[in-house]
């Protein structure tokens, strides 16, 4: 944490997402109006002092949207990576410990899903189950399992092969727990690293999918839906469209930025260069 910080692009980036976080939470209490409350006297209206992000073609406050939105968009990206994390940080330790069977199992089926293109798959899968914030957080998920298991894997193959490993093998330590106490904490690392950067492609999945129509039902607040809805009425006004697509795109840019400072950080053969 303390090489993170020195970093003034993770402090930005940080800040930034601590922000769209916190105002995220409470956003109930800060903004004065309901963000699903029509108001055909206020449409379109232009950033001020009444909206201070204006408002849609229904006249709904888009701040209280915009910030709406975030939570549900943010969390099932979490909730995403979370689950990607667990089983591809399993995945990966089995495969590269084990070897043999195990391995060639594991690896051959991350392969296979690793040729089929993501959206592609996410479209199809949602498409037949449904679009509900569980089915989207277990289809995010499992697609980037293999991104995950893949670099923990590689990682695993070098630390079974440290001392530490042989040492506690020599005493009779069981295979679990060599995986669990030797090799999961020098594993982290990377995963840490994957995370931030998956929490980026999460983001970007969720609102594709959402501005495909295939994301939470309205009335749920999302910012590709927030997009697909108001896209229509760019002539008209291009607020409406504008504050979704700018925290999309600096929300990732902050995840992605993040990633990298997090791998130059916790890498230390990265220190030496």
């Amino acid at each position: 944490m303390r090489n993170l910080l020195k970093d003034r692009r993770a402090k930005v980036c940080i800040a930034f997402l601590l922000l769209v976080i916190v105002v995220s939470l409470l956003i109930d209490h800060l903004s004065p109006y309901d963000p699903q409350t029509v108001n055909g006297d206020s449409r379109f209206l232009p950033p001020g002092k009444g909206f201070l992000m204006g408002t849609d073609e229904f006249g709904r406050d888009l701040l209280g949207r915009v910030f709406t939105g975030a939570k549900l968009t943010l969390g099932i990206s979490f909730f995403s990576m979370l689950l990607a994390s667990v089983l591809g940080i399993a995945l990966g330790i089995v495969a590269g410990y084990y070897r043999g069977f195990f391995e060639k199992l594991i690896m051959r089926l991350i392969d296979i899903t690793l040729c089929f293109p993501p959206i592609v798959v996410a479209i199809f899968v949602v498409s037949f189950f449904g679009s509900s914030a569980a089915h989207l957080i277990c289809v995010i998920g499992l697609l980037y399992v293999p991104r995950v298991a893949r670099v923990v894997y590689s990682s695993t193959l070098t630390v079974r092969e440290m001392q530490h490993v042989e040492a506690s093998k020599s005493m009779g330590a069981s295979n679990l727990r060599i995986m669990l106490i030797n090799i999961f904490p020098n594993i982290l690392a990377p995963a840490v690293v994957q995370f931030s950067l998956g929490m980026g492609h999460a983001v970007l999945m969720e609102s594709g999918l959402s501005f495909l129509g295939l994301g939470p039902a309205p009335p749920a607040i999302t910012w590709g839906r927030m997009v697909q809805q108001s896209a229509r009425f760019m002539d008209i006004s291009y607020f409406p469209v504008l504050w979704p697509s700018l925290l999309i795109c600096l929300t990732i840019l902050a995840f992605n930025i993040l990633g990298d400072v997090l791998r130059d950080s916790m890498d230390p053969r990265l220190k030496s260069l």
